[in-house]
């Protein structure tokens, strides 16, 4: 790790299209600098009223606001997850039916109340793709979910975190609970020998 200044490549939170395939830069970091420094650098150029409202990212944990950039042993264009700690993302409106839906016949019942549990499309942000999921079943666990994107896309045998909002997705854990909604991004990283990169 060099001792001098270097820049970092920084995935802002609720990236536009371009900002996904061109993150953002940050340049002139140096071993000392704080991870609150850091974070009010980025507020600054995102336009960001709050630079408290961001949460850093490396190699899958956290960074502390009181912690300097070298105890990281960052590199040169080493990329760094910026989430938004408040999700600025709307959730969908619980659907409501109208009571000839809700009636109908014994049979139509069940298939409406699954649809109302089922998403359309959950799109995972991988390097310069999106990968789309269709049919995504709220109620199944996002360990089930994750094995199902890694045998679609040729993902098998990457060490891979998935990240929504400000939380890190765990196999355990069912998708409903963690307010994924219909055209949701989640975004893929993978830990890698002295960092992790960001897709």
């Amino acid at each position: 790790m060099d001792d001098g200044v270097y820049d970092l490549h920084v995935l802002p939170p609720n990236p536009t299209p371009k900002q996904k395939d061109n993150p953002l830069v940050i340049e002139n970091m140096t071993n000392d600098a704080t991870v609150e420094f850091l974070k009010r650098v980025i507020a600054k150029k995102l336009n960001y009223n709050a630079w408290r409202d961001i949460k850093l990212y490396f190699s899958g944990e956290e960074m502390i606001d009181s912690e300097k950039l070298g105890l990281r042993e960052l590199a040169d264009k080493d990329v760094v997850t910026a989430v938004s700690a408040v999700d600025v993302s709307r959730p969908p409106k619980p659907e409501t039916k109208k009571t000839s839906e809700v009636k109908g016949t014994a049979k139509e019942g069940p298939r409406s109340e699954a649809k109302g549990r089922m998403l359309d499309n959950l799109a995972f942000k991988f390097g310069s793709r999106t990968l789309n999921v269709y049919r995504v079943d709220l109620s199944t666990t996002f360990g089930k979910l994750r094995e199902r994107v890694a045998e679609e896309n040729n993902l098998g045998g990457f060490d891979l975190y998935f990240v929504f909002g400000t939380k890190k997705l765990e196999d355990y854990q069912q998708l409903e609970t963690y307010g994924l909604h219909e055209n949701s991004t989640v975004f893929i990283m993978e830990r890698v020998h002295g960092g992790v990169k960001c897709y």
